[in-house]
């Protein structure tokens, strides 16, 4: 079936803002110590991107739930253990929302771009996952994406 004539022009009010994941591969810090010549582990990781872009929604919550809905994909669909988000000094709003309400760990500070870097990570994807729902209830316990 077909969408209705004019879905999209009129469905463009109800988007707020967008969230977006930057996926990478982070070698693991340990190196080959019992001589075997295999390589340490890489861990799955992403950088997360949000922007509440309507004034009307911000500090009312979407921005976290949009974020913890995002991660849990992340975690249960791609095997994510390790999230990354780099603010902006000024931003104190999303600092906020990351450091104090989602868990994430100062890492890093990048005097040139005038910006901190924020970690959340565990050690297996199961665990990450686990530790998303405490943080939020997400509505959705999983996913169920169509075989492409």
């Amino acid at each position: 079936s077909s969408l209705e004539s004019g879905f999209i022009t009129k469905s463009l009010d109800a988007m707020v803002g967008d969230v977006n994941l930057f996926l990478s591969d982070e070698d693991a810090e340990e190196e080959d110590n019992d001589g075997d010549g295999s390589e340490a582990p890489s861990l799955k990781q992403a950088e997360l991107d949000i922007m509440v872009a309507d004034d009307g929604y911000r500090r009312q919550g979407v921005g976290k739930e949009a974020v913890c809905t995002m991660m849990l994909f992340g975690a249960q669909q791609l095997g994510i253990t390790r999230f990354v988000a780099k603010i902006k000094e000024e931003n104190m709003a999303s600092r906020n929302l990351f450091q104090n309400k989602l868990g994430f760990r100062e890492n890093n500070y990048v005097a040139c771009f005038q910006e901190y870097e924020y970690v959340f990570e565990h050690d297996t994807a199961t665990v990450t996952a686990s530790a998303i729902k405490e943080l939020y209830d997400v509505k959705v316990n999983s996913f169920n994406l169509p075989v492409l």
